[in-house]
Order: structure tokens, then C-alpha cells, then sequence
């Protein structure tokens, strides 16, 4: 019988050793084989890629559990890395299922953080090789950091790759789809977000609405992902 993996991406600002590990480590428990990558958008890299690059690691850490002997993986992510973990898969990554947790990161509202277009036209006529102080705008919290424009423009172009409901239109083809969006911060439930009515329709497809945080929705996500799993047709998620 062939390994179970699962790919796992940490969220903005983060790390594979944050958020996302008690979820990576649940995963293993159960005989998944686990991967972490350490994303682009971690303070340790800095955004050294663009978001397509950035893709094209996902693409490449999918591919490596399959070399490993994976017949069936699942792609995760958290925040930022459930926006990329959607965009890889719907550019061609090979995942079978994709589990996103409050997917963030929203460049199509980036006039609603107070950025004119004039102050955007200027980061993208600027040098390219020169790092300017650009934005990063984190769960209503703003960090200037040292971007080349191209790069923060990959990233922030409201039209672009990093466009989550994009994304979910162009999901092809369909397959299962966990979407947990976490709960508000007072601890009340937040609307399921609109962008998973625009996934392709699939029998296996659910939003549920988590009971904790933002930042903890990882660790809350841990039964329900589970639950999931063992829920795809059955699939025995177990070596």
C-alpha cells in the first residue's frame, strides 16, 4: 500500500515551527507522511521569491512526496499558505485534496488599506532591484518591510495570482476541498468566506466555521481535519 503525504504551509510571518505544527504533528500521528516548507513570507526569508515562484516550491514539495513513494497527498495551508496552497493547486500542483484554513492575504482590497493608486504606480515604475519600505498588511496589523517592488507587486496585484477568489474559480480539476475559516476574535463565529462558493463543485467540499482565533485555527482545525480525512471515500490514511 502506497504512503499518504501532506504538504503544509505555515502563514504569514510564521513558521513551520508555529501555528501550523500541532496540525503537522497530528497528521503524522496517523501516518501521513508530513512536509513543512519553509515559505517565502517567513521573517527568516523575507520574501526572497515572488508569489509565483513561491507556487512553483509548493508544485515541487507535492512532487517530492510523490518521488517518496505518496500515492495520495494533501495540501494545507494557513492564512498566506492556504492562499498559496489554493493558487498552486489551481495552477496544476499535483494535490489530491486541499485543506484550507482561514485563508488570508486579500490584494483585491488593497485600496481598503489606505494605499492610493498613485503610491502604487510609483512601486511599479520603481528600480527593480532596489528594495523599497512597502506594506505587508497582517490581520488588520501593517509592517513596513523591505521589498523589491516587483516582488511586493506579485504579491499585492489585485488582479494577480495572489487573488483568492481567482484562484477558486480556476480550480481545475475539482476535487475535496476542507475550508475552515476560524471563528471572530471575540469568540463568536464569522461568516464563511465567499470565495468557497466559487470552488468547482465537488460531493466533498465543506466550510465550517472553527471555534478559536485566527492564529490558533491550526491547532482547533486538528479533529475536523481528521474527521475529513477518514472521510474520502473511505481512503485508509494509515502506512
Amino acid at each position: 500500500m502506497s504512503r499518504s503525504g501532506a504538504v503544509l504551509l505555515h502563514g504569514k510571518w510564521d513558521t513551520p515551527d508555529g501555528a501550523i505544527a500541532p496540525l503537522a504533528d497530528a497528521l503524522t500521528e496517523i501516518g501521513l507522511k508530513v512536509r513543512r516548507p519553509h515559505c517565502c513570507w517567513s521573517p527568516r526569508r523575507h520574501y526572497d521569491i515572488d508569489f509565483a515562484q513561491a507556487v512553483a516550491e509548493v508544485s515541487a514539495a507535492l512532487d517530492e512526496l510523490r518521488a517518496d513513494g505518496c500515492g495520495f497527498v494533501l495540501l494545507g495551508g494557513h492564512s498566506l499558505g492556504a492562499n498559496a496552497a489554493l493558487a498552486a493547486a489551481s495552477t496544476g500542483a499535483a494535490a489530491d485534496a486541499l485543506l484550507l484554513i482561514a485563508p488570508g492575504h486579500r490584494p483585491e482590497r488593497l485600496h481598503a488599506q489606505g494605499l492610493t493608486r498613485d503610491a502604487i504606480a510609483r512601486v511599479r515604475t520603481a528600480d527593480p532591484d532596489r528594495r523599497l519600505r512597502l506594506p505587508d498588511f497582517n490581520q488588520g496589523r501593517c509592517r513596513l518591510l523591505r521589498f523589491r517592488p516587483a516582488v511586493w507587486w506579485s504579491f499585492f496585484d489585485p488582479d494577480g495570482m495572489a487573488v483568492l477568489a481567482r484562484s477558486a474559480r480556476r480550480l481545475r480539476p475539482p476535487r475535496p476541498v476542507l475550508w475552515l475559516d476560524a471563528g471572530l476574535p471575540d469568540g463568536s463565529a464569522g461568516a464563511v468566506d465567499d470565495a468557497f462558493d466559487l470552488l468547482p463543485p465537488h460531493p466533498q467540499n465543506l466550510a465550517v466555521t472553527l471555534d478559536g482565533s485566527h492564529d490558533t485555527a491550526p491547532a482547533a482545525a486538528v479533529d475536523r481535519t481528521i474527521r475529513w480525512l477518514n472521510s474520502l471515500e473511505a481512503r485508509p490514511w494509515t502506512t
